[in-house]
C-alpha cells in the first residue's frame, strides 16, 4: 500500500517548516518563494489535503449542517436550493442530511463530528428528542419552521400567509369559509391573518381536519354550504377537483377553491387553482443569515417576505 504523503513531508521535501505549508493551505500569509516551492512539492509528491481532518482542527470550518425529515414536503425542495445559495453566496458550505424517524439525534451529531459549525433543523419530528445532544456538544442549532423553547428559531409568517389570502378573499366577497386543515398550529396563525383582514366585515369560518379518506371529509365539507374551500396545496386540491366532477359539483360556480403553496401543478389543474406563493428562497436566505450571526456574533440582515396570491379560475366573484 502506498504510504500517504503528510504536511511533515512536503515540509522537508521542499525544505520549509510544517507551519509554512499548513499556512500555505489554509491561505494564511507565505512568502512567493516559500508558495512557489510549496506548490511544486505538492505536485511532485502527489499529496492529497485531508479535507475532513483539516474541518475539524480549524477554529471555523465554513460549513453548516441542514437536518431535513423529508425532502418532498412542501416548500423543502426550494428551501434547501435557497440554503445551498445562501451558503454559497457568504462563504460556507452546507451539508445536508435526511433524519430518519427516531434517528434525529444520531443525525446531529453525525453532523457536528463532520466539521458542522452549526445546523439548520426543518421541520424536525421532536424538537424535545435532541435537547440532550444540543446540550452535551454545545451545538448551535436554528429550529426551521418549528417553535422551540430551549433553542433559537426561524418559521414562515403564516399569519401574514392568511392575511394575504383573507384580503384576496373579501376582494372577492367571500364570507362562508372552509378551512381544510393539516396542522392545527398552523392553522390558527392563518385564521389570525385571515380574520386581521376582514377586520369587520361578516365572517364564517368552518374547519375541518384533512388527513381521513377525502370521501369522509368531503362528505362532511359538502354539508357546511362553504362558499369556497381553503386547502393546503395542489396535491390536496386535485384530490378535491376530482370528488367535486364526480358529485357534479361545479368549480367554481357551485364551489370556489384555493390553496396554500402555489405550484406548476395549481396551474395546470382545469379549472386552474388560485394559491398563495410562499418566499422560500427568501426564508432559506434568513435562516442562513441568522445562523451564522449565532455563529459569528454578527447582526443578520434579513430579507422580507413577500406572499403574492396567483389569482386563478377556481375563484369567482360572489
Amino acid at each position: 500500500m502506498k504510504k500517504k504523503v503528510t504536511i511533515a513531508d512536503v515540509a522537508a521535501h521542499c525544505q520549509v517548516s510544517k507551519s509554512s505549508v499548513s499556512r500555505y493551505l489554509n491561505h494564511g500569509y507565505v512568502s512567493q518563494e516559500h508558495k512557489e516551492r510549496i506548490q511544486k512539492a505538492i505536485q511532485e509528491l502527489g499529496f492529497e489535503r485531508d479535507m475532513l481532518a483539516s474541518r475539524l482542527k480549524a477554529k471555523h470550518t465554513k460549513v453548516l449542517g441542514v437536518m431535513v425529515k423529508a425532502l418532498h414536503k412542501q416548500g423543502h425542495p426550494q428551501i434547501l436550493a435557497g440554503i445551498q445559495d445562501a451558503c454559497e453566496t457568504m462563504g460556507y458550505q452546507s451539508l445536508i442530511a435526511l433524519a430518519q424517524a427516531g434517528c434525529e439525534a444520531t443525525c446531529l451529531n453525525q453532523l457536528l463530528a463532520q466539521g458542522a459549525e452549526g445546523v439548520i433543523l426543518l421541520d424536525c419530528e421532536d424538537p424535545n428528542a435532541l435537547n440532550m445532544s444540543v446540550k452535551q456538544h454545545h451545538a448551535r442549532v436554528l429550529f426551521a419552521n418549528q417553535a422551540c423553547d430551549y433553542a433559537p428559531f426561524l418559521d414562515l409568517n403564516e399569519r401574514e400567509a392568511g392575511k394575504q389570502m383573507g384580503a384576496y378573499l373579501l376582494e372577492q366577497n367571500v364570507y362562508r369559509i372552509i378551512d381544510l386543515q393539516q396542522d392545527a398550529h398552523v392553522g390558527e396563525k392563518r385564521r389570525e391573518g385571515i380574520r386581521a383582514a376582514y377586520q369587520a366585515a361578516l365572517l364564517d369560518i368552518h374547519v375541518c381536519k384533512a388527513g381521513r379518506p377525502i370521501t369522509e371529509w368531503m362528505d362532511q365539507v359538502i354539508k357546511m354550504d362553504g362558499d369556497i374551500i381553503l386547502c393546503e396545496d395542489a396535491h390536496t386540491a386535485s384530490h378535491i377537483l376530482r370528488y367535486c366532477h364526480t358529485h357534479h359539483i361545479h368549480v367554481p360556480q357551485h364551489l370556489s377553491l384555493a390553496c396554500y403553496h402555489d405550484s406548476a401543478q395549481c396551474e395546470a389543474m382545469f379549472p386552474s387553482i388560485s394559491a398563495l406563493t410562499y418566499p422560500y428562497h427568501a426564508f432559506a436566505h434568513n435562516l442562513v443569515q441568522e445562523l451564522i450571526a449565532i455563529i459569528e456574533g454578527k447582526t443578520p440582515q434579513w430579507q422580507n417576505l413577500t406572499y403574492t396570491i396567483k389569482k386563478r379560475e377556481s375563484v369567482r366573484q360572489f
